[in-house]
């Protein structure tokens, strides 16, 4: 078992990959750990704000005045972006 696969056992490999970057990305942007799961789940919802699409499954959202890239296919926050200027 993978080191993302123990983390959250429910998940793929790559959706696991994706939810550990952005908590780093979040640490290292903002200078906290933000719950990527809730950010997921809010922009699932309908409570978030869309900015744009990247592909076919990656769009850029923003909740709660984070902006997001999001996996659609996946259904996790794939990185936080860094506030811009």
């Amino acid at each position: 078992m993978s080191f993302y696969q123990s983390k959250h056992p429910d998940l793929s490999i790559k959706a696991n990959a994706q939810m550990s970057h952005a908590r780093r990305r979040s640490q290292e942007r903002l200078g906290r750990i933000v719950d990527v799961k809730a950010i997921a789940k809010a922009i699932r919802a309908g409570r978030s704000q869309f900015v744009e699409r990247q592909s076919n499954r990656v769009s850029v959202h923003i909740v709660d005045g984070i902006r997001v890239v999001y996996d659609g296919m996946r259904g996790t926050v794939v990185t936080i972006l860094p506030k811009e200027e």
